[in-house]
This record gives structure tokens, C-alpha cells and sequence, in this order.
């Protein structure tokens, strides 16, 4: 999702003779048309480009790879933060003059290596940025997050023959009121899903549409739990329906099978809240 955010900061700043981009990637290739773009936008490292593919690398070559590039870097934005598969030790060896937090994790790191965090009034309690935060607050004057939707996306209307094929591919019935959460499940927790249970009390002809892990193993354990949990709060567990992963395109259109999107507590939506949104 972080790719899918960040490629019009990629875009903006290419089309700039005074600022020089290079991206240096620890994740895997996903194979995802988002990476793709951003590869083709930049150039492989490996042809000229300053895109840096570091999935395979130990830290110490990775570090290599960081620290001696020519020229040398200044800024280091670190788009990842406390998330899965992030490597701290590439930032805690400081590369560049000034290290970011910025993007996925809208929180801070801890860490004395770290300078910056790039927030917003809404994601960060700015008035309480000494107690919370460890890093100096670089607040934007609207949302921190970056986005890009450069690209049209036909959304289906209401009620349309599409809108309907729509809700019947995603095993939803038309006459539903359907409650959404299309994150990815790990960020449910016991209070918000005991809230979203009290919505479906109040509206007995609604239903809750979740993402299903796309981890078969996982997902079949994931779907037992909540459909447990779901029966133990009063509600049939049939209410629940699961979506299963599909590409970024599919998956903003299909958001408008959903009539309300409800958001957890603790860990809220990120991207698929602006994907919500669209």
C-alpha cells in the first residue's frame, strides 16, 4: 500500500531539476504494478536508474549501498517505520545528515536517530509532541499523507445493473445494509469488533464485510474466530462476509458494495480509509 501513496511524491519531485531521488527498497518484489511504475519512473540501479532493489542484502551491504552512494544523501526519509519486515539498523547507522519518519507509521520511533516525523493536527497530538514523540514534528497544513490518483477509476453507481452485478460477485445481497472494514484483520481488535456487533444489533438487516488473510491456513482460522466471536456477541455468524484479495483497481471499485465503512480503535485505517474515501 505504501507504493501505492508515495509514487506522486516520486512524480512531483522527479519533474524537479533541484532535488535528486533515489529510493533504496528492503521489501520483496511483489510483482505489483505500483513497484513496477515506480521502477520504470526512476530506472533500475542495475541500468543507470536510482532505484535500488536491497531486499537481498545484508544490512551491511545494504548500508554499503546507502551510505557510499554518489552523490551523497542528505535527506533519508524512512517510509516504513515499526510495520513488517522494517530494518531500523539501516537508519540506526545514520546514512544522511537528516533522517525521516514518514508515511506508514504515523507514529514515533523512539529512536535519538531518527530527526523528523512529517505529521498533520488530525494524526498527531500536537500539543502534547514532547510527551509523545521523540523527534522534531514537521506538521503539514492538511493531511500528512501523500496520495496519487492520477489515474481514473470508474466507480459503479448505486443501484446500477454494475452496482448489483458488483454486490452479487462479492456474495453480498442487494437489500443489505452492508458495514465495511476492508483492512487487513490483524489490526481488529476485541473493543471494536464488540462495537461493530452492537451496529449490526441496531440494524438487523445489515451485514459486516471484511477482508479475508489471503494466507489460506490463515484465513480459515481468522474466519472461525470472528465467526465465533460474532455468534458469542448475538449475531449470526452468516452476517459475516469475507472479500478476498484483488488487485488495487477491483478492489477501490468494489468499495462501493459497502454502505458504511467503520474503522478500528487502536489501529486505523490508512490507505484503505482513502481508498474508503474515493
Amino acid at each position: 500500500p505504501t507504493t501505492y501513496l508515495v509514487k506522486g511524491v516520486f512524480v512531483a519531485h522527479e519533474a524537479s531539476p533541484d532535488v535528486a531521488i533515489s529510493v533504496f527498497s528492503y521489501g520483496p518484489d511483489d510483482g505489483s504494478k505500483s513497484r513496477e511504475s515506480i521502477v520504470n519512473l526512476l530506472g533500475d540501479s542495475s541500468h543507470g536508474g536510482s532505484f535500488y532493489d536491497i531486499h537481498g542484502k545484508s544490512n551491511l551491504e545494504a548500508l554499503k549501498t546507502i551510505c557510499d552512494h554518489d552523490p551523497q544523501v542528505d535527506i533519508i526519509f524512512d517510509m516504513q517505520g515499526y510495520t513488517l519486515g522494517t530494518r531500523p539498523e539501516l537508519m540506526a547507522n545514520r546514512c544522511a545528515k537528516v533522517q525521516v519518519n514518514f508515511l506508514a507509521f504515523p507514529g514515533t520511533s523512539g529512536a535519538s536517530f531518527m530527526d523528523y516525523i512529517i505529521v498533520d493536527q488530525y494524526v498527531a497530538s500536537i500539543e502534547r509532541a514532547d510527551e509523545e514523540f521523540t523527534e522534531k514534528l514537521a506538521i503539514l497544513p492538511r493531511s500528512y499523507q501523500a496520495n496519487y490518483f492520477v489515474d481514473p477509476i470508474s466507480i459503479p453507481e448505486r443501484g446500477s445493473l454494475e452496482w448489483k452485478a458488483l454486490r452479487h460477485r462479492e456474495n453480498l445481497s442487494e437489500s443489505s445494509f452492508v458495514f465495511a472494514n476492508l483492512n487487513k484483520v490483524d489490526k481488529i481488535d476485541p473493543h471494536s469488533f464488540s462495537v461493530w456487533m452492537r451496529c449490526m444489533q441496531q440494524v438487523p438487516e445489515s451485514v459486516l464485510w471484511l477482508l479475508e488473510p489471503s494466507i489460506p491456513a490463515a484465513a480459515e482460522i481468522v474466519k472461525k474466530n470472528l465467526q465465533i466471536a460474532a455468534r458469542d456477541a448475538g449475531i449470526c455468524p452468516d452476517r459475516i462476509v469475507f472479500a478476498k484479495k484483488v488487485g488495487r483497481e477491483e478492489h477501490i471499485q468494489r468499495m462501493a458494495a459497502g454502505d458504511l465503512f467503520l474503522d478500528t480503535f487502536y489501529y486505523g485505517a490508512h490507505t484503505t480509509a482513502t481508498d474508503a474515501m474515493r
